[in-house]
């Protein structure tokens, strides 16, 4: 029984799609195992206690913590790479959005849903402002989104410390927004799964800014994949001239893809403020989820389903690398194999890429041929 012509090319794209990230797993995994073999550790007691790390739901709900807030860093860096914009500047994007959710937050009193609405809302709002900065600077005087977004990074969390120091914080040593009350915090999925018959350890949550994570997702995938507005992006990050001459305004895309960019930076620390700290303290709210958010988009290569496995991923990895101690490892060895896989997709997918143009001009030259030759006969 043979398989319908749509099945096959299914297949295939599947292949094509899925081949990069397997063989890019399988370099880290090699070249990570070397290096436990020159350090004079045991590659398979180290695996094996990376994986016995992860065999609880305490674990699966660590680790889906873990991949919510960067899913959302890859969102927000992932529409600057459609349009051939680089925005490195999330870091300080999430960071000042939360500082000011937070202020805002712990300052009103209102219901509960409202009150969380205003806190995200102030939050995407003073991002997006943020996110803005560069790209006015972009359009109107051609200055490097890269180096624009990378000076405001250090921007954002010089103005935070600054506002630290005013009576918007807690006027004390611990510089940290006063705590929000409890109609702006967020409820986490702890209680619906209790319903279900799951039970977690006490201590750990599932933090029901999961379900507007994947909420975001669906909605960010079909009006980038099925939308006017996505193919525009689409058409500026390939080629701004052409885009021009189809009635797309690249400048006015620039100001659009930056401002939602923002707002997507402005949800990245959203669940740690309503749902874990319940306040912005300076030097521990946590950092580094800008950057590797660029990590997660650059791994699953701008596509939405993907940047939620990345994402996890990068959680399950996190996670294991606590398992490590149990053998004497390293637990940076979890960090190494994260720039290894990165590292590795990168090269295979450039391989991919000039393999599948060979082939293309391969077959363009044979069917020029067959073409010639038919017509001379």
């Amino acid at each position: 029984m043979t398989s319908s012509p749509a099945i096959s090319a299914r297949a295939r794209k599947l292949y094509r799609s899925s081949q990069g990230p397997l063989i890019a797993f399988g370099v880290a995994l090699v070249v990570s195992t070397l290096a436990l073999i020159i350090g004079g550790y045991n590659p398979g007691a180290a695996y094996s206690a990376m994986i016995q790390k992860l065999g609880s739901v305490e674990s699966l709900a660590i680790v889906i913590n873990k991949a919510v807030p960067l899913f959302f860093s890859a969102m927000a860096v992932s529409i600057g790479f459609r349009m051939g914009v680089f925005n490195i500047g999330v870091e300080g994007q999430y960071l000042f959005g939360a500082a000011m959710g937070g202020v805002v937050g712990a300052a009103i009193h209102l219901p509960g849903p409202l009150h969380v609405l205003i806190i995200m809302i102030t939050a995407m709002t003073v991002s997006m402002g943020w996110a803005l900065i560069p790209a006015w600077l972009n359009v109107q005087r051609k200055v490097n989104i890269v180096i624009s977004t990378i000076m405001l990074n250090a921007i954002a969390i010089s103005v935070i410390a600054s506002l630290s120091k005013t009576n918007m914080f807690i006027t004390t040593a611990f510089r940290q927004t006063r705590n929000l009350p409890e109609s702006g915090r967020f409820p986490n999925l702890n209680t619906p799964l209790g319903w279900i018959g799951i039970h977690l350890p006490v201590g750990t949550q599932l933090l029901g800014f999961t379900v507007v994570a994947i909420a975001v997702g669906i909605v960010y995938h079909k009006v980038l994949t099925r939308t006017r507005f996505g193919f525009d992006v689409k058409a500026t990050g390939i080629n701004p001239v052409a885009a021009r001459f189809a009635g797309i305004n690249p400048k006015k895309m620039i100001y659009i893809g930056m401002a939602i960019s923002g707002a997507l930076a402005g949800l990245v620390g959203m669940a740690t403020l309503m749902e874990e700290q319940y306040n912005y303290k300076v030097g521990e709210f946590p950092p580094g989820w800008g950057f590797a958010g660029i990590a997660v988009a650059l791994l699953a290569r701008d596509k939405v389903p993907a940047m939620a496995i990345a994402a996890i991923m990068f959680g399950v990895l996190d996670r294991a690398s606590l398992g490590l101690s149990n053998e004497d490892v390293p637990k940076e060895l979890a960090v190494i194999m994260q720039g290894l896989i990165i590292l590795s997709v990168v090269v295979v997918y450039e391989v991919i890429r000039r393999k599948s143009q060979a082939r293309a001009v391969r077959e363009a030259a044979e069917l020029l041929m067959a073409t010639s030759s038919g017509a001379m006969a």
